[in-house]
């Protein structure tokens, strides 16, 4: 059973707009929900909210999490008929724009676990810190989506330490269970992939699955822009709930355009 993440790199655009983004995001849903649901070209669904904000479909038992940066959207999709078949229940992603000099040890020293800080702080140099720093954080906002809740909630989100590869993608990874912390029963599953674009255009992308009767398989990624973004070599999925982690690529798909 697969879930989906849509992807647009808004290259024809110097300087998008939020509002550029808001309306990349959801033709990205339209596009991706009527291609893995057999809906025909375009699907558009009335979208309303929970009390939350988090987005949902009016008439439909479906998920879907939207989340852009700079020039990058992303679209996180569950069908009906995987959540009804799986048990899956929940879906969160979130894409940020590495900023190399963005001020992100004041972010961590606030929202970060401590342990989560000490991971940042052991990277070997300035590039891995702001490897494992951004990658902390999609993971946090993709669970915050995931559960419905607000930025306000970042400290309730579990202890994330992901052992990023420096040098080869194929090194284990590790994860941290939060003692003191509330998550799932069921486990969660965590994906993150790496993306670089010209010069110093670097994106991370992380996506949260809340698991369910079935075992997961990783997500399918699609793209609908016509430039793409390449490949970064980190490309990992968490199992919180499982004793040991796996480690395999995603499948990417290029648009056809």
């Amino acid at each position: 059973m697969a879930f989906y993440i849509g992807l647009s790199h808004l290259s024809n655009i110097p300087s998008p707009t939020q509002e550029d983004r808001r309306k990349e995001g959801r033709r990205i849903l339209s596009l991706l929900d009527a291609e893995v649901s057999g809906r025909g070209k375009k699907s558009d669904q009335a979208i309303v909210f929970h009390p939350s904000g988090k987005p949902y479909f009016k008439d439909r038992h479906a998920e879907f999490s939207i989340s852009h940066s700079a020039s990058l959207a992303a679209v996180s999709l569950i069908t009906d008929s995987v959540m009804d078949s799986s048990g899956w229940t929940g879906i969160g992603c979130d894409v940020q724009y590495m900023h190399p000099r963005r001020k992100y040890d004041n972010i961590s020293a606030d929202f970060f676990h401590p342990r989560e800080q000490i991971f940042i702080d052991e990277a070997s140099n300035l590039d891995n810190r702001l490897r494992r720093f951004y990658s902390i954080w999609v993971l946090k906002e993709s669970f915050l989506k995931m559960m419905g809740w607000s930025v306000f909630d970042i400290l309730k989100t579990p202890v994330f330490l992901p052992k990023i590869p420096e040098k080869s993608a194929d090194e284990e990874y590790q994860y941290s269970l939060p003692e003191d912390r509330e998550y799932p029963s069921n486990g969660i599953v965590c994906c993150l992939k790496e993306y670089k674009g010209k010069q110093s255009e670097r994106y991370m992308l992380g996506a949260i699955l809340k698991s369910g009767k079935e075992p997961p398989s990783l997500p399918v990624i699609q793209w609908y822009s016509k430039n793409t973004l390449q490949d970064g070599h980190l490309s990992l999925v968490i199992n919180i709930d499982a004793a040991k982690v796996v480690v395999r690529p995603m499948k990417t798909v290029k648009p056809n355009t």
